[in-house]
């Protein structure tokens, strides 16, 4: 759980710039995920768990895959109160990519 809480400028060579979640819940409150980078998951990357972004901010995020956010196989995404802005991906998804999930991405 994280609240009140700004991630940037990180970058990963694979997945998750800003940050990774795997297995459990993750969750993110008030905080700004920006100009982070990674291949798949510029500013998030979700692929097992529950993840729940509550007024959390992406902005300016890149990646090749899922600019600000990647979740390829989590069980739950839920977005509540974001905002998604100005985040980039070179072949799919600038603001966000799914695939592979249980349940669908609830805003």
């Amino acid at each position: 759980y994280l609240r009140d809480c700004i991630i940037a400028a990180n970058h990963a060579d694979s997945q998750g710039g800003g940050i990774q979640c795997e297995f459990g819940l993750c969750t993110l409150r008030n905080c700004v995920v920006e100009g982070n980078s990674a291949h798949s998951g510029g500013g998030a990357a979700a692929f097992a768990g529950e993840v729940v972004f509550l007024n959390t901010t992406f902005r300016d995020n890149a990646a090749t895959q899922g600019g600000a956010f990647d979740s390829n196989g989590a069980e739950s995404v839920l977005f509540v109160d974001c905002s998604i802005l100005d985040n980039t991906a070179s072949q799919n998804g600038g603001a966000s990519l799914r695939s592979q999930a249980a349940r669908p991405l609830q805003a």
